[in-house]
C-alpha cells in the first residue's frame, strides 16, 4: 500500500494538478485526496478486525487458531477497501478524461492551495499501514497458515486497485 500512496501522489501530479475552485479538475482532485482517508478509515478497519478476532481468541481457552471466518470482519473490511480502489481508478478516469490539460499557473496554484492537506492524508494513510503490519506481525501465531495467506491476499487484492493509478492512460 506504500507504493499504492507514493503512484496516487504522482498520478496526482502527473494527470494535471489544476487551480480555481470552479474547476472540475479541483473538484476531482479534491475528491481523490478526501478518498485517502476513507482509505485510511478502511486500512484501520482491517486492523480492528485482527485485534478483536485475536482478543477474543486469546479470552477463550479453548479458542485453536483462527480461520477465515473468524477474521470474517477483517476480510470485509478489506473488500470495502478494494471497492474504494475502484471509486480512485473513477475519479483518475474523470480526470484523465478533461480536454484541455491544466496551465503551469494552475498546478502551481493547486498545489499550493492543497499540498498540506494532501500530505497529511498519506501521512495519516502510512501510519495506518505500518499499524496494520504491526498487528498483522502481532497475530501471526494466533491465525491459521491459510487464513492469514487468504488475508494476505486479499490485501494484496486491495493494493492492485490502487497501483493502477499510477499508470499514464
Amino acid at each position: 500500500m506504500k507504493r499504492a500512496l507514493v503512484l496516487t501522489s504522482a498520478c496526482l501530479l502527473l494527470t494535471g494538478l489544476a487551480g480555481c475552485s470552479a474547476d472540475p479538475r479541483a473538484v476531482e482532485i479534491r475528491n481523490m485526496i478526501a478518498l485517502l482517508e476513507e482509505a485510511r478509515n478502511d486500512v484501520q478497519s482491517v486492523a480492528d478486525g485482527v485485534q478483536d478476532a485475536v482478543k477474543k481468541a486469546k479470552a477463550d481457552p479453548d479458542k485453536k487458531e483462527l480461520t477465515e471466518e473468524s477474521l470474517k470482519t477483517a476480510l470485509e473490511a478489506i473488500e470495502t477497501l478494494k471497492r474504494l480502489g475502484i471509486k480512485f481508478r473513477n475519479v483518475k478516469a474523470r480526470i484523465d478524461s478533461f480536454a484541455e490539460l491544466p496551465t503551469d499557473e494552475q498546478k502551481q496554484a493547486y498545489v499550493k492551495e492543497n499540498k498540506a492537506d494532501l500530505e497529511a492524508k498519506i501521512d495519516r494513510l502510512v501510519t495506518a499501514q505500518n499499524e496494520l503490519e504491526t498487528v498483522l506481525k502481532d497475530a501471526t501465531p494466533y491465525i491459521q497458515r491459510d487464513a492469514l495467506a487468504s488475508l494476505r491476499a486479499k490485501l494484496k487484492e486491495a493494493e492492485e486497485q490502487f497501483l493502477t493509478l499510477g499508470q499514464r492512460t
